[in-house]
C-alpha cells in the first residue's frame, strides 16, 4: 500500500477530490438526464473539459458510452489519455490550454468560475475542505517540490508557499491545480494514490475515503480575484479550442488496433492532426507532427 508521503497529484486524483465536493447532481432537476450514459460523473468531467476548450461536446450515443467508459479509466488513473478525453500532457488540447492559462488567464478563470458556481459551493466548509485537501496533497507530492502553480492569478506561486495561503479565490486555485494535472504530470502516476483514496471494494462503488486536508490548520477565507483582461473589452469573448473529434468508426478501429497489439506487439501507430485556438480577433494555430496513438451515474462511483 502506498504511504501518505508517497501520494501523487494527478488528473484522476484531482477529479476524485473535486467530485467528492460537488453538489448531489442526481437530486437536481437540471441534471435529471434520461440518458443513463450521461450521469453525474461524466457530466462533471465534461465541465472540466469545458474549462480547457470553451465548449461542451455533443456526442452520439455510442460516442457518449465510450466517453463514459474512458472517464472511469481516467479517474482511476488507469490511462493518461483516451478517446474524447485527450488531455494527456502532450495532447493538443492540453498544449493549447497551457498557452491560454499563460496568455489569457482571465478567460480560463471565467470558465472555471462558471463551473465552481454550478457544481460546488455546497457549504463553505466543504469548499474549504476541498482546497485544504489539494493543499496537503501538493505539500506531499515530492515531484512538485521545485514547481510553481497558477493558483492565484498570472503570477505563479511556488509549491512551498501554496499550503501557506489563507486568502484564496477558489476558481483561481482550481485553475492552477487542474493546469498542473493536465499539462505537467502523467495521470497514470496517480494510480497508487487513487487506490488508497478510492479503494476497490469487490465491485462496489469506489467512494473517496481519504482524510486529506486535516493537516492544513490555517484559517482559509475566500476572496474573488480581479484579473485585468489581456484584450480589449469589446474583444473579450471566451476562447475556444477546436480539436479533432473521434467518431464511432475511429473508436471501433482503435479497439481493433488495441486487440491486434495485444496479440502481436508492435510500435504504436501515429496520428497527424491540427488544432487551433480562435477568439479575441486572434488565431493560434499549431500542428502536432507526431502523437503516439495509445488510445484503444452516479455520485457513489458507479
Amino acid at each position: 500500500m502506498t504511504n501518505r508521503e508517497d501520494f501523487r497529484l494527478t488528473g484522476g486524483v484531482f477529479f476524485a477530490l473535486f467530485f467528492h465536493a460537488c453538489k448531489d447532481l442526481s437530486e437536481q432537476k437540471s441534471f435529471a438526464i434520461k440518458d443513463a450514459n450521461k450521469g453525474p460523473i461524466p457530466t462533471v468531467m465534461d465541465e472540466l473539459l469545458y474549462v480547457m476548450t470553451g465548449k461542451h461536446e455533443k456526442r452520439a450515443a455510442q460516442a457518449q458510452q465510450t466517453f463514459k467508459d474512458n472517464v472511469n479509466k481516467y479517474r482511476f488513473c488507469k490511462v493518461n489519455s483516451r478517446a474524447h478525453i485527450k488531455i494527456g500532457k502532450t495532447d493538443a488540447i492540453s498544449v493549447a490550454f497551457d498557452q491560454l492559462v499563460k496568455d489569457n488567464y482571465d478567460v480560463i478563470l471565467s470558465r472555471m468560475r462558471e463551473v465552481v458556481d454550478g457544481y460546488l459551493h455546497v457549504t463553505p466548509e466543504i469548499d474549504k475542505n476541498l482546497i485544504k485537501a489539494l493543499m496537503e496533497l501538493i505539500s506531499l507530492d515530492k515531484e512538485m517540490k521545485s514547481l510553481s502553480l497558477y493558483v492565484s492569478g498570472t503570477d505563479p506561486v511556488s509549491v512551498e508557499e501554496v499550503p501557506k495561503l489563507t486568502v484564496i479565490d477558489m476558481a483561481a486555485f482550481l485553475v492552477g491545480v487542474w493546469h498542473y494535472c493536465v499539462c505537467v504530470v502523467d495521470n497514470e502516476e496517480g494510480k497508487d494514490t487513487i487506490n488508497v483514496l478510492c479503494p476497490e471494494r469487490s465491485g462496489k462503488p469506489r467512494d473517496y475515503i481519504g482524510d486529506l486536508g486535516i493537516n492544513i490548520t490555517s484559517n482559509i477565507s475566500f476572496e474573488e480575484l480581479k484579473i485585468e483582461s489581456s484584450v480589449g473589452i469589446e474583444d473579450n469573448e471566451p476562447e475556444t479550442i477546436e480539436a479533432e473529434i473521434i467518431d464511432a468508426v475511429e473508436v471501433e478501429e482503435e479497439r481493433k488496433r488495441e486487440h491486434e497489439e495485444k496479440e502481436s506487439p508492435r510500435p504504436a501507430s501515429q496520428m497527424m492532426f491540427n488544432f487551433n485556438v480562435t477568439g479575441n480577433n486572434n488565431s493560434f494555430y499549431n500542428h502536432v507532427d507526431t502523437v503516439n496513438n495509445y488510445y484503444g451515474g452516479k455520485k457513489d462511483g458507479q
